[in-house]
């Protein structure tokens, strides 16, 4: 079984959930901006999960479309893996990969590898 890295929630504002998030004892690990989607990401850790809130950075982004849409929620879930290429992601040497959507569920998985710093 592949090991989870993270679970994705799409916002228009995420600070109100940073907020919420740390109330309840979450730690902002980190923040980034990932190209490829438009996006903006923040990351926080609360009771051993890493959530990561993804706010749409310009009207390009697929997060925007998702946001329009569907409105605010779970986005994604991801795991971690190895494969070869993929997209630049939100953190130093991550790499993404959206292969999967579970339509019935209305879910995307994501693959997220990290290249040797």
């Amino acid at each position: 079984m592949k090991e989870l890295h993270h679970i994705g929630y799409a916002t228009n504002k995420p600070t109100k959930y940073i907020d919420m998030l740390e109330a309840l004892g979450g730690e902002l690990e980190n923040v980034g901006i990932c190209k490829a989607f438009n996006t903006k990401c923040w990351f926080i850790r609360i009771g051993g999960i890493l959530i990561e809130l993804v706010q749409p950075i310009n009207r390009k982004s697929p997060i925007r479309k998702y946001l329009d849409k569907k409105g605010e929620g779970l986005h994604h879930i991801a795991f971690r893996s190895k494969f070869d290429g993929g997209d630049k992601g939100a953190l130093k040497g991550m790499r993404i990969k959206f292969n999967t959507i579970d339509k019935k569920m209305k879910l995307l998985l994501e693959e997220v590898d990290f290249d040797e710093l």
